[in-house]
Formats: structure tokens, C-alpha cells, sequence
């Protein structure tokens, strides 16, 4: 097997980063955020599975966020599908939109981080946990009204869309 130089320097200053990320005993990012979440989202997964696998631990945390946000708020909570109207229902239908764009975001966040197996590059550790400090609240209780993409789309009854 032939490797260019530039992979070759590309896997050597990966590698560097691992070790001195590492040697300075900085915690994963992305890990705490999902250790810290997974109670509430996702019940099944404990601490050490998390560390096996976070990629796939994100994309569920995500994937139960979206039915919470999109079915439990909506239907339940707001009562959408009797009155679409509401100033709320039209910030979750905002919300939809914005979602919409982004699976692919999501998936490939998902396979940069993973990418290396267990070593990621922290800057796609960090993206990802900013991505679950945006959309996800810290229990699935009203605490999604505090969250900044809830109150900068929420949309008055008659407000028109962007």
C-alpha cells in the first residue's frame, strides 16, 4: 500500500493531536454532553456505551429530540393539529423547516467525528455538542421555552414567515 506524503503528514499530525489532547486530560466535549443528557433521551445508553460509541449515540439523542420537539410539543403540549395558527405552532412549524436542512448536517458531523474510530478530532466534538446544547433540552419537562432557537423563532399568531 502506497501513501502520499500528504496523508502521510496529514496521519502524523492527527495523531500528534491525539496525544497531546489526551496528555492534557481534556474530557471529550461531546461525551459529557451526552453523558449528561442521556438519563432524560436516551435511557438505554450508559456511561460506557456512550464512550464506545458517540457518533451513534448523537444521532439518537437527536433522533428522540426530533420526535419530542415535532410530536410531544407539538400534538400534546400545543395542541397543533386543532389550531395550527398559534403563535407557538408556527415557531414549530419554523423549526420543522430548519430541521429539514439538517439530517445531512447531522449524519455527517456524526461521520467526521468517527471517522478515526474512537479518536475524534475534538473541533468536530465540540460542533456536535454546541448541535445538542442548541436543539436539546436538559429534560424533556417546559424547559425547551428557555432553549435561544425556541425564543429567537418564536412567531406571534399573525406574524408572517421569513
Amino acid at each position: 500500500m502506497k501513501i502520499s506524503k500528504s496523508k502521510l503528514k496529514q496521519l502524523i499530525k492527527e495523531e500528534l493531536e491525539l496525544v497531546l489532547h489526551e496528555s492534557r486530560g481534556r474530557p471529550d466535549p461531546l461525551i459529557e454532553k451526552l453523558i449528561s443528557l442521556s438519563t432524560d433521551w436516551m435511557p438505554a445508553w450508559d456511561e460506557s456505551s456512550i464512550k464506545r460509541s458517540p457518533a451513534a449515540a448523537f444521532v439518537e439523542a437527536m433522533q428522540a429530540v426530533k420526535r419530542h420537539w415535532f410530536t410531544t410539543i407539538r400534538e400534546q403540549w400545543m395542541g397543533c393539529s386543532n389550531d395550527a395558527n398559534t403563535g407557538e405552532c408556527r415557531t414549530l412549524l419554523k423549526l420543522a423547516t430548519l430541521w429539514k436542512k439538517f439530517p445531512s448536517k447531522l449524519l455527517g458531523l456524526a461521520d467526521k467525528y468517527d471517522n478515526r474510530g474512537k479518536h475524534p478530532k475534538h473541533g468536530h466534538a465540540i460542533k456536535m455538542a454546541k448541535t445538542l446544547n442548541t436543539w436539546v433540552p436538559p429534560d424533556k419537562k417546559q424547559s425547551f421555552l428557555q432553549l435561544a432557537i425556541w425564543k429567537n423563532n418564536l412567531m406571534a399568531s399573525g406574524d408572517e414567515e421569513d
